[in-house]
């Protein structure tokens, strides 16, 4: 399951009848050539991305400010003062971790992202996460 799929039809201007369908996600790019008939014939009909997750911080640090910017994402200002413990809430899955003194935003908000409930991804922009549903399967052995 992709997210930000974008879809472009493009035509080859010197010949008028070949073009290609290119289609644009996160990970890949695929280009599919097309005759203009096909291109005629093919609907594309739009699909319903999945919701985007809710994340809350929660952190016993009172030097170090969490800021929620979107439903999905939230910035880290400030450093740690002392070692505190941090609890992520998405979509009411619950993960806590602990947090060194002296930790500066960036470093938190990468600490943070890289413990997200199983099937939520994190992109980090130096101290602003930004979590998404992920499509991927994991499987676990017992």
């Amino acid at each position: 399951m992709y997210y930000g799929v974008r879809l472009h039809a493009m035509y080859d201007d010197s010949s008028h009848t070949k073009g290609h369908l290119r289609i644009v996600t996160d990970e890949v790019s695929v280009v599919i050539p097309l005759l203009r008939e096909e291109a005629a014939q093919m609907s594309l009909l739009p699909v319903a991305g999945a919701a985007l997750p809710v994340v809350r911080v929660l952190t016993t640090d009172s030097n170090q400010r969490v800021h929620s910017i979107a439903a999905n994402a939230f910035t880290v200002e400030g450093h740690t003062e002392t070692n505190c413990c941090v609890t992520l809430m998405v979509d009411n899955r619950r993960c806590t971790l602990v947090l060194a003194a002296g930790m500066s935003a960036a470093a938190s908000a990468e600490a943070m992202a890289s413990r997200l409930p199983v099937n939520y991804r994190a992109v980090v922009d130096d101290a602003t996460v930004t979590v998404w549903k992920s499509g991927e399967t994991i499987e676990l052995a017992a």
